[in-house]
């Protein structure tokens, strides 16, 4: 199983990240990034650090978004799906964007004493 980094926010600055640009109308796109995870690595890659604002935690990331403090979160395709990001008070035009820039693998645990679905679960991984 797999999960990928994708970029939320506001519409036309998901464009612009997902389009991997900083020139002409994008020059303004600042991604909230957690210091020290894998997306971080990845966003580092592909943006100059000055379209960074960094965050302690996913949460965070939202109420950056809320207070303006930047325009697009990072995070997984699960991360911040918009009910979400509503509930939480964000009341802004809210996209998400088309492009995964990771595939980092996720795991699947099995309980001790349950080998049936151990052996469920590596057969299922196995045939991936």
């Amino acid at each position: 199983l797999y999960g990928g980094m994708t970029f939320s926010g506001v519409p036309e600055f998901v464009e612009c990240a997902d389009k991997l640009s900083v020139v002409g109308e994008c020059t303004n796109l600042m991604i909230c990034v957690i210091p020290g995870t894998t997306w971080m690595d990845k966003t580092e890659e592909l943006f100059p650090e000055s379209n960074f604002y960094p965050i302690e935690e996913q949460g965070s990331s939202i109420e950056g978004l809320k207070d303006g403090k930047c325009n697009v979160i990072e995070g997984e395709q699960y991360e911040a799906p918009e009910v979400i990001v509503r509930l939480l008070g964000y009341t802004g035009p809210y996209a998400r964007g088309s492009n995964i820039f990771t595939k980092e693998p996720l795991a699947i645990m099995a309980r001790d004493g349950d080998p049936e679905f151990a052996d469920f679960a590596n057969w299922v991984v196995e045939s991936l």
